[in-house]
């Protein structure tokens, strides 16, 4: 199946593909913080899937290690049959609005929350 062969500063997280893809990506971005310097850098590797049966579409994404300034990323397209399943695969839809992340991401996302409003509040 076409996957995207990607290492992150060396680490490789293995071939990430699905046999149902409608489309996928691999984004790297950063956003300015209110400092108006940029902070917050990322790295998403997922996309949609062909519609089910019952005519459903589902998002798939991969859990992707943080980045920073001067990770190198290493992205190379290629047909696997040794790919690692998505760490998330959910729907998204006018009926049904299911999380992008695990229980664990959802955690460390509320304590990134709770440090940062910790900071501000004991300035």
């Amino acid at each position: 199946m076409k996957a995207f062969r990607v290492a992150v500063d060396g680490q490789h997280l293995g071939d990430l593909g699905v046999d149902d893809f409608n489309n996928a990506s691999v984004i790297v971005g950063f956003a300015r913080g209110p400092d108006a310097e940029p902070t917050d850098y990322r790295l998403h590797i997922g996309g949609l899937s062909e519609s089910d049966e019952n005519g459903i579409s589902w998002h798939y994404r991969w859990a992707c290690p943080d980045i920073r300034e001067g990770s190198r990323i290493e992205i190379e397209i290629v047909d696997s049959e040794n790919c690692v399943a998505p760490t998330r695969r959910y729907r998204s839809d006018h009926t049904v609005q299911d999380s992008p992340f695990t229980e664990e991401e959802e955690r460390t996302l509320r304590y990134r929350d709770y440090l940062q409003l910790k900071k501000e509040f004991e300035a």
